[in-house]
């Protein structure tokens, strides 16, 4: 009997509104950015392409 594997685990993770409830290695960024926001500054967010700024950005939204 052949065994079926799933690749995926969760498609809801594939939708492109998807914001996780924890963001991993990014402790430093949300820090800076939870500043910003709570003082009333602004921010901007910068940086490479696919580096998860959008995910960051909607996490914080």
């Amino acid at each position: 009997m052949l065994r079926t594997m799933r690749i995926i685990r969760s498609a809801q993770k594939l939708d492109l509104n998807y914001v996780p409830s924890r963001i991993l290695c990014r402790d430093k960024e949300i820090k800076r950015l939870r500043i910003a926001i709570e003082s009333g500054g602004r921010a901007i967010i910068c940086g490479e392409t696919g580096t998860g700024k959008t995910m960051l950005a909607k996490y914080f939204a």
